[in-house]
């Protein structure tokens, strides 16, 4: 399998059949860590394994989708908050 960078630089991978697919995607990681630094990263909900590319302007993305990981993760906090000031 050949493959060209953007740099005209090519790459020539020996490998058994099947398994281009994994080099591609470590290729394709580690471009976007070379490309966008910091904007790679994993979800801020520990229960979650998916990471996110942080298109935000001031780069703070914490979830890698808002309506699943983001308002679960905001609903355990806003529980919390409430139960902790009715005890106390």
């Amino acid at each position: 399998m050949r493959i060209t960078r953007p740099a005209d630089e090519q790459l020539l991978l020996d490998l058994p059949r099947g398994r281009s697919t994994a080099a591609l995607a470590a290729l394709a990681w580690d471009e976007l860590r070379v490309e966008s630094p910091g904007r790679l990263r994993s979800c801020a909900n520990p229960e979650c394994r998916l990471f996110l590319i942080d298109h935000s302007k001031p780069n703070n993305a914490r979830w890698c989708s808002m309506a699943t990981c983001g308002n679960r993760m905001k609903a355990r906090r806003h529980y919390r908050r409430s139960r902790d000031e009715s005890t106390g």
